[in-house]
């Protein structure tokens, strides 16, 4: 029986470009990241061609393995937003909170995950879809803010007051959307309405309520 061999796979020479540049710094990259974007290129090889959702992500790494570190913002503690992760990580397995500025900017702060080169800090952002939303920043185990240009003026005053007083930040957020800021569940008892979250969520977060 005979089989036929596999032609050589001509690369296209663009897309061999765009991968090169993209592990040329994948070692900046978290675990995860660096994996996939050896994938990308594994694929590439492979098929001599990748589809173009899958070089939207090898830009996407690229330039997220070149950002520029990001830089410390005005000297603020916000370590009560790392304090109240660890309360609520004790009953829950993700933590997420989504609050608003004064200027109606979405801000959300998520946990990130064991596998990040950012383990144990806080994300900061806009709550848009992973690889394409805003980055504002991230709060190290120290609970120091680190912000990146995203993060203006109306962006860091709305950190800083969480920090300060994640009640009333939270509460605010509730009223004004009508969903809870901690699970994004809608509001819908009057006690829970004129607070601002849900009683469940403030004994997860140890927080006032009643």
């Amino acid at each position: 029986m005979y089989y036929r061999a596999r032609r050589p796979v001509q690369v296209n020479a663009e897309h061999q470009t765009r991968v090169d540049a993209l592990l040329a710094v994948a070692d900046k990259l978290g675990r995860n990241d660096a994996g996939f974007a050896h994938s990308l290129a594994n694929n590439l090889r492979a098929w001599g061609k990748l589809s173009d959702k899958q070089l939207t992500w090898v830009d996407t790494l690229t330039q997220r393995a070149n950002a520029p570190a990001p830089v410390a913002v005005q000297k603020v503690n916000v370590q009560k937003i790392q304090d109240l992760f660890a309360v609520a990580a004790q009953k829950l397995r993700r933590v997420k909170v989504s609050v608003q500025s004064a200027a109606g900017q979405p801000v959300v702060f998520t946990k990130a995950g064991a596998m990040s080169k950012y383990s144990g800090q806080i994300m900061v952002t806009d709550g848009g879809p992973f690889g394409a939303n805003k980055f504002f920043g991230r709060i190290d185990v120290n609970g120091d803010f680190f912000g990146t240009s995203k993060a203006d003026a109306d962006v860091q005053s709305i950190v800083v007051e969480f920090a300060d007083n994640p009640a009333e930040v939270a509460g605010k957020y509730g009223k004004l959307t009508g969903g809870c800021s901690f699970c994004n569940r809608k509001l819908d008892d009057n006690r829970s309405l004129d607070v601002g979250y849900g009683p469940i969520c403030a004994k997860r977060f140890n927080l006032v309520w009643g």
